[in-house]
């Protein structure tokens, strides 16, 4: 049995990688945890529950309970959790135990949303303190970001960028001024022309001979 949902866990890692706002991912995995008696992992998995859905009372008692107690201290009660099919989406949460926490259900498209935009506004506050050289600002942001949504790729993104970078981030090319373009086309059009009366003299040389540029500077 302890070797099945070591399984399940594994799968779910997985799950919550590819899909870091499953809540439903997230409880599976705080389950799995407590029925293989880790506690840590458990609590930090449940917490992420909340993250996406932080009215739920009795994730947050669940949360509270097992944030009481150290690795040591669980008592065997706390482990015991019944399979996602038995559980009562109406019972109430028993202060001394994690049983009857029930199943999560998604988070309203709204509060979606609404995290969507908060952490699209935080991503260019990031991006901007790059942009500045604020890089101990983004750093701190970013680290923040990735608590709160690990393995977020778009943080990651940004994070990868600031290591990796002296300097801050370009979002995008610098603009070269109209005036600029025009004065390089100019440059370019004289280069060319004194590239090709350069092969016209060269040719006129080789078939006057030698002495014919002397000739041309005697008769100016």
């Amino acid at each position: 049995e302890k070797k099945q949902f070591e399984n399940a866990a594994e799968a779910l890692e997985r799950a919550v990688d590819l899909s870091p706002e499953n809540i439903l991912a997230f409880y599976k995995l705080g389950e799995c945890y407590l029925r293989l008696r880790k506690g840590k992992e458990a609590l930090k998995a449940f917490k992420m529950v909340l993250l996406f859905s932080p009215h739920n009372e009795r994730a947050q008692k669940a949360v509270q309970k097992l944030e009481t107690l150290t690795a040591d201290e669980f008592d065997d009660d706390v482990f015991q959790m019944n399979p996602l099919k038995q559980l009562n989406p109406s019972a109430q949460v028993n202060a001394g135990s994690a049983e009857n926490i029930e199943v999560l259900r998604p988070s309203t498209d709204s509060e979606r949303q609404a995290q969507a935009r908060d952490l699209e506004r935080q991503l260019s506050l990031m991006e901007a303190y790059l942009v500045r050289g604020q890089r101990d600002e983004a750093q701190t942001l970013g680290e923040t970001l990735l608590s709160k949504f690990p393995n977020n790729e778009s943080i990651l993104k940004r994070l990868r960028a600031l290591r990796e970078s002296d300097s801050p981030v370009r979002t995008t090319e610098p603009e070269v001024s109209s005036e600029n373009k025009s004065l390089k086309r100019v440059d370019w059009i004289r280069d060319e022309k004194i590239k090709l009366l350069e092969g016209l003299l060269a040719r006129v040389r080789q078939n006057h001979g030698p002495n014919f540029k002397n000739e041309v500077e005697r008769n100016f």
